[in-house]
């Protein structure tokens, strides 16, 4: 097999290989797929033939993130993993957020509770469409907000609130200011919009009472929760229809 033949099939394998954060194991998509790539069958197989062909790996890199992520317990330490990862500059892969990847990957990063690994995940890709970058940050808001319980919402709100508040404060390596400020306004006008789904009557004590220095940003949040209030979803069916009419 011709080196240029050897490594169109390697992206052609690699792209189908998914990283099932379940097992810890690498799926592969093709059947015959070990007959095809000379047994390539496992994780660390791939992450060989693509270093004996001179290749960069996605499959690797992505198993690697959420490996090197998810043993980290300090915010600097986990900044550090991602940074390294987003100097590989890579696209955003297919159905990527609609993965169990993604959502186990900001799952991971959400119980930080930490503004600057908000930012620092909205930078993970490579991303020049303002389109994909908006669904992005609006898949990434509601993985946040969805799967914190209890009082851990009241923090995550806190954290993606202080995300968008000290923007200027936040520097993202290889990003100019004004491409973060992009990124921390189009986080702001999603949360804003989304709010009202999450709301709860004990949101504002819980975040009044939050042991978080920013008292600034708990104001600011505090005041949006009494006006997602306002438009939050009522139960019943007349709450319903009030709801509805009050969006148009």
């Amino acid at each position: 097999m011709s080196s240029s033949a050897e490594k169109e099939l390697f992206h052609l394998v690699d792209k189908q290989v998914l990283y099932e954060s379940t097992s810890g194991k690498i799926s592969i998509i093709f059947r015959e797929i070990k007959e095809w790539a000379n047994d390539i069958g496992i994780f660390r197989e791939i992450k060989e033939w693509a270093n004996d062909i001179g290749e960069m790996s996605q499959s690797a890199a992505l198993y690697d993130l959420r490996k090197n992520m998810k043993r980290e317990r300090k915010a600097e330490k986990v900044l550090s993993t991602m940074y390294e990862f987003s100097d590989l500059k890579l696209e955003i892969p297919d159905n990527y957020l609609r993965s169990q990847y993604f959502e186990n990957l900001a799952q991971t990063a959400a119980d930080f509770c930490n503004p600057e690994v908000h930012m620092a995940f909205l930078y993970l890709f490579d991303i020049q469409d303002i389109g994909i970058k908006q669904e992005y940050i609006k898949a990434y808001v509601d993985e946040v907000l969805n799967g914190s319980k209890g009082k851990q919402l009241a923090y995550s709100m806190l954290s993606l609130c202080e995300a968008f508040y000290y923007e200027y404060k936040i520097k993202i390596p290889g990003k100019k200011a004004v491409q973060v400020k992009e990124s921390a306004d189009m986080l702001k006008a999603y949360f804003v919009k989304t709010l009202p789904n999450h709301y709860k009557p004990n949101l504002p004590d819980q975040v009044a009472k939050a042991n978080y220095d920013e008292n600034q940003v708990k104001k600011m949040l505090i005041t949006m929760l009494q006006d997602a209030a306002k438009k939050a979803p009522r139960s019943g069916l007349f709450g319903w229809i009030i709801w509805k009419y009050r969006r148009k």
